[in-house]
């Protein structure tokens, strides 16, 4: 009967190492300095929040623009920019995040391995379209520290 708290005690421990390495985990790929995406698609609704487009903070008149990663949030969390702009995705919060397109192939994933505090990444978006993303350590695709662009021509 001794036995029967540390072996509780070695499933609570293990159960919360699982978690913390399946809430760490990526895709595998590293981020990059500087990119320029493909072509950015329109996701489904499914796969990302539905936004109003009265959220959207109309960058359209600035060819370069910075998205704030703090700490839970994107700031802007929504953003129109025109084809062309680039996108600088600046860490100013305390902790590693990652940026992360909803839609595979709308830009090259930014991994947290090069997103830590005060790193930043740019992307230049050459086609239009929605381009929802998501930080995977504190959210999903559709909750928690989420944001979108919308790119027009």
């Amino acid at each position: 009967m001794a036995n029967r708290p540390v072996r509780s005690i070695a499933v609570v421990v293990t159960i919360g190492v699982a978690l913390v390495v399946a809430a760490c985990g990526g895709d595998g790929s590293s981020g990059a300095g500087s990119a320029s995406s493909g072509e950015p698609t329109t996701s489904t609704a499914s796969a990302a929040p539905s936004v109003p487009e009265s959220d959207y903070v109309d960058l359209t008149g600035s060819t370069s623009v910075e998205i704030d990663a703090l700490d839970n949030k994107f700031k802007p969390q929504y953003a129109t920019v025109k084809v062309g702009t680039a996108v600088t995705f600046k860490n100013d919060g305390r902790s590693v995040h990652n940026v992360l397109p909803v839609t595979e192939g709308a830009f090259p994933p930014i991994e947290a391995d090069a997103f830590q505090p005060d790193d930043e990444v740019t992307v230049t978006f050459d086609e239009p379209g929605l381009v929802p993303y998501y930080c995977s350590l504190h959210g999903t695709t559709t909750k928690g520290m989420v944001g979108g662009l919308r790119v027009v021509a």
